[in-house]
């Protein structure tokens, strides 16, 4: 019976090393992943939402179209995007894609629930360029060259052709905007209208459609290697030889593991902000910072897990140590001291021969005194 509860102790204590160490890990990914709010507030933090136009209009370049084409890149142009689409239009949109995205990993819906439509912010887009455009023509003087005519950019112009008046120009150039392709093309985003490039098939219903039963999966991995990480700090204890030899084996794997996660919660936090974060790179300079924001915030908010678990890994191994010797040492406190009559016999002495027992000689019987008168 003891060959094989040493067995077993030796089977389950590089488990309850293995589970400790994944507990944490996966809390770490779960704790951030699933959680809408968490994500909310990392991404409002990170001011990315500051930076999403910008980003997208240096992707565009530009509005082609039969009127001519549009420089997303005038300083004109951003005034007039930085206007219609605000960070808080963005922070507002983003929220209601991830919210829709989590009722469908939740198996609340089929897929995604949410409708984004621009096409209102599209038309505000183009007035207000419209607005611009007319405020900083009005009151040019005509043009006297052919080739001022010829080279008309009502973004760029210091005349206007004879017969344009501002109003006329900023109008064709709202049609453009309006018309053209390049920016905002599909303007209503949906689940569906998000396709996977190579077969254009919708890509929640395609691709991603396993990925829901994953997360919920995913979802439940903290409380049951918690719970598997228990049983096994218990088995360890009954299969002990004793409270002290089982608080002293959970109490080595609880220190180095919460060492361990320290050095790991240090050294992940290195490497990604000065490492990972550095090499991302767009085009856009401060969506570039943006992201790398972005990234070292994503890593602090899961590194708090690795120091909370650490930290508590050596709280509960110090104290598991610490009761090991409390009772190792109270145990020989209360350990009576052996009386020379309770020691059992050597192994093998029998009891001694009758010849070699020394008895006590008998009272001599008093004698007789006579006295002689």
């Amino acid at each position: 019976m003891r060959f094989v509860r040493k067995s077993l102790l030796v089977l389950i204590a590089p488990l309850f090393l293995v589970f400790l160490y994944t507990t944490a890990i996966d809390v770490g990914f779960v704790r951030i992943g699933t959680h809408p709010a968490t994500i909310k507030h990392i991404l409002a933090d990170s001011g990315i939402y500051k930076t999403v136009v910008p980003g997208l209009l240096d992707q565009s370049k530009r509005i082609s179209g039969g009127g001519g084409d549009v420089n997303l890149s005038d300083p004109l142009i951003r005034s007039a995007a930085a206007t219609t689409f605000s960070p808080q239009f963005v922070q507002q949109n983003t929220e209601a894609v991830l919210d829709g995205t989590y009722d469908w990993l939740d198996g609340k819906t089929p897929v995604p629930d949410f409708q984004i439509d621009l096409t209102t912010s599209k038309t505000a887009f183009a007035n207000n360029v419209s607005q611009l455009v007319q405020q900083r023509l009005a009151g040019l003087p005509v043009c006297t060259t052919t080739a001022q005519v010829e080279n008309f950019d009502p973004l760029n112009a210091t005349c206007l052709p004879p017969g344009v008046s501002a109003t006329s120009a900023a109008s064709t150039l709202q049609s453009n905007i309006l018309s053209g392709k390049g920016f905002l093309d599909n303007p209503v985003i949906t689940a569906d209208s998000i396709k996977n490039g190579k077969d254009n098939q919708p890509l929640f219903t395609g691709k991603l459609k396993s990925v829901p039963k994953q997360y919920r999966t995913a979802k439940a991995t903290p409380l049951i290697l918690g719970s598997l990480t228990v049983l096994l700090a218990l088995a360890i204890v009954f299969l002990s030889a004793g409270r002290a030899a089982g608080l002293r084996h959970l109490g080595f794997p609880l220190l180095a593991i919460g060492l361990l996660l320290l050095v790991f919660a240090w050294g992940i936090n290195r490497v990604t902000s000065q490492t990972l974060a550095p090499k991302i790179s767009v085009n856009n300079a401060v969506l570039q910072s943006s992201l790398r924001t972005l990234l070292v915030d994503v890593e602090q908010a899961i590194d708090k897990s690795y120091w909370w678990f650490g930290g508590g890994y050596l709280v509960l191994g110090a104290g598991a140590m610490g009761g090991s010797m409390y009772l190792k040492r109270g145990g020989q406190k209360n350990q009576p001291l052996a009386v020379a009559s309770d020691r059992e016999p050597p192994v093998g002495a029998g009891k001694p021969s009758p010849s070699l027992e020394l008895k006590a000689p008998a009272d001599p019987k008093p004698r007789r005194t006579i006295k002689i008168q």
